[in-house]
């Protein structure tokens, strides 16, 4: 992984307990440019804005672009478990989206396009079976 781009400062923000104080870093990021999205392109589908409502939640932003990488705006890996734990819990896809998903598809855009690709093999599966399902079984 290489960065876009390099941030030179005397010293990293901290916070009372002496921990990195990531809101702060963020916030220096974006007052240099750095961290933005050129242009804001919302959410194009329900299935967008059902994951980028859960990006909002978990990162606590008001919006995200759908072209938003997930880890450029302040996403970490606890974070990114939080997020496939409540596509889970919420059921926006028939299965769960297994983490590494979320590292190689990081914007809503890409993640929802997994998802839609779920929903698309479960209706393939189901319409090209020749097995009949009867009332009652499963």
């Amino acid at each position: 992984m290489v960065p876009a781009q390099v941030l030179t400062i005397e010293a990293l923000p901290l916070s009372a307990n002496g921990k990195v104080d990531r809101k702060r870093v963020a916030d220096l990021l974006v007052g240099q440019g750095i961290n933005e999205t050129a242009t804001y392109d919302p959410p194009r589908d329900r299935l967008e804005r059902q994951v980028a409502e859960i990006w909002c939640e978990v990162l606590q932003r008001e919006q995200i672009s759908r072209l938003d990488d997930f880890f450029l705006i302040g996403g970490d890996s606890l974070r990114a478990t939080q997020i496939v734990q409540l596509l889970q819990s919420r059921r926006i896809g028939p299965a769960p989206v297994p983490l590494f998903v979320l590292f190689s598809s990081p914007t809503v855009a890409a993640l929802a396009g997994h998802i839609r690709k779920q929903w698309q093999e479960l209706t393939t599966v189901t319409a090209d079976s020749d097995d009949p399902i009867e009332e009652g079984t499963l």
